[in-house]
């Protein structure tokens, strides 16, 4: 009899844990348009953007407080070069330490359809999308629905970074690779780069890593 109730606990431990990693699972809005009426732009959040007639868009949105380091590397990236669009949670709110993420203002990939997103999107030829996680399956999970690039990314971010671990499809279920996905919905489906918490603190701590992390993303997408 005990070990039943043990192993009931721990399954419903592991169910919830499940559930708790779903993508969404977490979220307080179901779409951009619910959040913003909640929210104050300015006070809240921050959209930045940065239109340079580029065919190519990287995008940061899940930023500032949500999934810290993906807007430092975005703008590090676009430079001067690529159309650039990033959505920055300014409070830090509900904060998970190990995951170095927080979900206050998250609002899950498949469900962000802020209209200067959509419009980016719909005009760009391919995407690039940077998010943060808190997993250990590695150090750059590479997703998103572009399977040719997603290799030859993964080739790039190996090489340049061989004691951090990158894979492909690695993190599920947050792979991007979903329809809906803002990097999905570009002329070409492209590419989703789910980050850890090392590699996202030392985009902040180190501008030498950010520098040269940024120029092997810019190297890459040159080659497009």
């Amino acid at each position: 009899m005990l070990k039943f109730i043990i192993f009931t606990t721990l399954l419903s431990s592991l169910t919830f844990a499940q559930i708790q990693t779903k993508p969404g699972s977490q979220d307080h809005y179901k779409n951009f348009s619910e959040l913003a009426a909640k929210n104050v732009e300015g006070e809240d959040y921050v959209i930045e953007l940065k239109n340079r007639n580029s065919k190519i868009l990287v995008m940061a949105f899940h930023g500032g407080y949500i999934e810290s380091g993906s807007t430092e590397l975005a703008s590090a990236i676009t430079s001067e070069s690529f159309n650039f669009y990033t959505f920055k949670g300014l409070r830090v709110g509900e904060m998970d330490e190990s995951s170095f993420t927080s979900s206050t203002l998250h609002l899950t990939s498949t469900n962000f359809d802020e209209p200067q997103l959509m419009e980016l999107t719909s005009k760009a030829d391919f995407c690039l999308g940077l998010h943060g996680f808190g997993g250990q399956e590695a150090d750059f999970c590479v997703g998103g629905g572009n399977a040719d690039e997603r290799k030859e990314l993964v080739k790039a971010l190996t090489k340049a970074y061989p004691d951090y671990k990158s894979c492909e499809l690695c993190c599920n279920p947050f792979n991007g690779t979903a329809k809906k996905n803002p990097v999905n919905r570009c002329k070409l489906q492209g590419i989703q780069v789910e980050m850890s918490p090392r590699v996202r603190k030392s985009i902040l701590r180190d501008q030498t890593f950010l520098k040269s992390l940024s120029n092997v993303f810019k190297e890459y997408l040159d080659t497009l």
